[in-house]
């Protein structure tokens, strides 16, 4: 009978520690860095910003002047993450008058 408890014990164990994923560490780094990253829960941020993953969560990243965006991340992801803003309103247009006197 010992041994049969022993057994589902062990068992038991190795059900729950494969069942728990440990979390997750990230650097989330930006181009332009300084960016402001909000989670779902409301935390903030700058980039480059170190961060836990606990549970499977959305990020929101934005700086002014460009487009902000919307990033999953998934427990077990580490490493880093570099993520890369668009402005917001791209310009190759430039006024005659904006120029300095050479």
């Amino acid at each position: 009978m010992k041994k049969l408890i022993a057994v589902l014990l062990v068992f038991c164990f190795g059900l729950l520690t494969a069942c728990v994923t440990p979390p997750s560490y990230l650097l989330v780094e930006s181009d332009p860095s300084g960016a402001l990253i909000k989670f779902q829960d409301g935390r903030t941020c700058t980039t480059p910003c170190p961060i836990t993953v606990d549970y499977p969560a959305t990020i929101t990243i934005a700086k002014a002047g460009y487009i902000a965006q919307e990033h999953p991340l998934t427990v077990g992801q580490t490493g880093s993450l570099s993520l890369t803003l668009q402005l917001a309103a791209p310009t190759t247009i430039i006024e005659e008058t904006a120029m300095p006197d050479l």
